[in-house]
């Protein structure tokens, strides 16, 4: 499974639920999963792989300033969502909501447009 697919599902939750915010959050955003462990355990005399992964929603900065004040609740939330699926081999332990790094080759001139009003 891949974070597409993951988002994809949630926003369908989510949009049930009425909660604009996320929605907004999952609309705009890039996402991975981030493997942080693996390991293995026996079943039945048959070895599987384990994996244990972060799901990172990386926003951009006007929607990330807007959530600011309250990301750890709103990461808490998507992650109570994420765990309600079925992940066969995976284990998500956390989402992680952070500001999407975005190349802009003006963007000191940019900053000098603001600055000068």
């Amino acid at each position: 499974m891949n974070s597409e697919i993951i988002l994809s599902t949630i926003s369908k939750v989510f949009t049930d639920e009425g909660n604009a915010k996320i929605v907004n959050i999952l609309a705009t955003c890039k996402s991975r999963l981030r493997i942080v462990n693996e390991y293995d355990v026996w079943n039945n005399r048959i070895k599987e792989t384990i994996y244990e992964y972060v799901l990172d929603i990386m926003v951009i900065p006007k929607v990330f300033n807007s959530i600011t004040n309250e990301i750890y609740k709103l990461e808490e939330d998507i992650q109570e969502k994420v765990a309600c699926l079925i992940l066969d081999d995976m284990i998500l332990n956390k989402t992680v909501i952070s500001l999407m790094a975005i190349e802009d080759d003006d963007w000191q001139d940019k900053c000098r447009k603001w600055l000068a009003g």
